[in-house]
């Protein structure tokens, strides 16, 4: 109902993307944490992906109320696609079988690269020949990467921690950081040079060319899509957040420019 009712108030195609939270989101939800996070993944996208395309006898049967809501005849409203969020190698395979979106969020590209997309196009996410033995095209990957341009008088530290504290507190971050080689003790100051560094946060030194720049790695290695997230909207609200939006999404703009000149 939300994303039909987004896609269609919005007049724009939407990825919904779901995950499963952390075990103790599950608990409160539930009453206990998932036997099987990979099991509850498949059923749950599966299940919402029938009622969205609303051609299913097998979820009208599982879900006859939800589907009499969302009336199947209505087909004047944008694509709604189904999505994963993929953290560790064990959720690629789901999303590669369900999902039209794999997302990542708040990794370094060299472990996306290296661990969920392992090095090529043709990998765990990049196509479905590598794990279901197939030659069909896989999911469309799209990056999550929180950005900042540094400014006269902005503290970059203070606003890369609360923009990343609350995913850094849970463990599926933790391992999947730890991973990656990303150390997340000592001070915030410590843990936020951390998360530059290693580029979890892309950060432009003055102007947002830098972050341009980094942006581009992500096409060399075969995401198809990345999503900026500005740090500073947590600590400068929503005034500044998008101040550094259009000043990166230009110099993505310029950036790609010439490639795209080049292309026959």
């Amino acid at each position: 109902m939300r994303g039909r009712s987004s896609a269609a108030l919005s007049g724009k195609p939407l990825a919904a993307v779901f995950g499963t939270g952390t075990p103790a989101f599950q608990r409160a939800m539930n009453g206990a944490p998932y036997d099987s996070p990979l099991k509850a993944t498949r059923e749950y996208v599966t299940t919402v992906s029938r009622l969205l395309k609303g051609t299913s006898g097998e979820a009208r049967r599982a879900d006859a109320t939800a589907t009499t809501r969302l009336d199947p005849t209505l087909t004047d409203f944008p694509e709604v696609e189904t999505g994963l969020g993929v953290l560790q190698g064990k959720m690629a395979r789901p999303a590669v079988e369900q999902a039209d979106v794999a997302l990542t969020w708040m990794t370094p590209l060299s472990y996306v690269r290296d661990t969920l997309l392992l090095g090529a196009r043709c990998s765990v996410l990049g196509a479905r020949c590598s794990v279901l033995g197939g030659g069909e095209p896989g999911p469309r990957v799209v990056s999550v990467v929180h950005v900042v341009v540094r400014r006269s008088g902005r503290d970059v530290p203070g606003a890369v921690r609360p923009a990343t504290r609350n995913h850094l507190s849970s463990p599926h971050y933790q391992r999947a950081l730890a991973a990656a080689g990303v150390s997340l003790t000592g001070s915030d100051q410590d843990i936020a040079r951390n998360l530059v560094d290693h580029g979890v946060v892309l950060v432009g030194i003055g102007t947002a060319d830098e972050i341009a720049s980094n942006v581009s790695n992500y096409w060399a290695v075969g995401i198809d899509e990345v999503a900026l997230n500005p740090c500073v909207l947590v600590t400068e609200g929503p005034a500044e957040a998008p101040r550094d939006l259009l000043e990166i999404t230009a110099a993505c703009r310029a950036a790609a420019e010439p490639r795209m000149e080049e292309t026959p």
